[in-house]
């Protein structure tokens, strides 16, 4: 399901009774990304991937803290000098959540049979970001994957 979070992203996957988030909605969004979440019927989120940490990706990570217990969390490594990424880094650690940066290459799965690769590594930033558009480079560091269910591959992009 592409959930409706406005000019933002989250998309949510559900099999076998797990359910794994990839990116959160916008900040204005949290209440929201949490109604369509209870609407459908999710508790726990078994992964949320953060493709990479600007606002439009990760802004309901606050609200899911308190709302869902979340057992795993990727991200593309990318910090940033915000207090919403710092709480993000707190909270990983308060509510001692498994952590993990993805890099090109890696697979992870949700149940047996829904497979995730990595097919892009984030990049390191380069020493000069142009001032004309600095977010740019971060969205093109965002991570790129591919999910795999049987003959059904799907390719999300950040």
């Amino acid at each position: 399901s592409v959930l409706n979070v406005g000019q933002a992203d989250a998309t949510l996957i559900q099999y076998k009774g797990k359910n794994m988030l990839i990116d959160t909605g916008d900040v204005d969004s949290r209440a929201d990304l949490v109604k369509q979440l209870k609407e459908r019927k999710v508790k726990d989120l078994d992964i949320v991937v953060i493709t990479h940490p600007h606002g439009d990706h990760m802004g309901g990570m606050a609200e899911l803290f308190k709302d869902f217990k979340i057992k795993q969390i990727y991200d593309n490594g990318q910090s940033a000098n915000t207090a919403m990424y710092r709480n993000y880094l707190k909270n990983i650690k308060a509510k001692n959540i498994a952590y993990k940066v993805l890099k090109k290459g890696d697979t992870f799965t949700l149940d047996d049979d829904v497979k995730f690769t990595v097919l892009r590594r984030p990049n390191p930033l380069p020493k000069k970001i142009p001032k004309v558009f600095p977010k740019a480079a971060d969205n093109n560091n965002s991570i790129v994957c591919k999910m795999t269910y049987g003959q059904f591959s799907m390719m999300f992009t950040g």
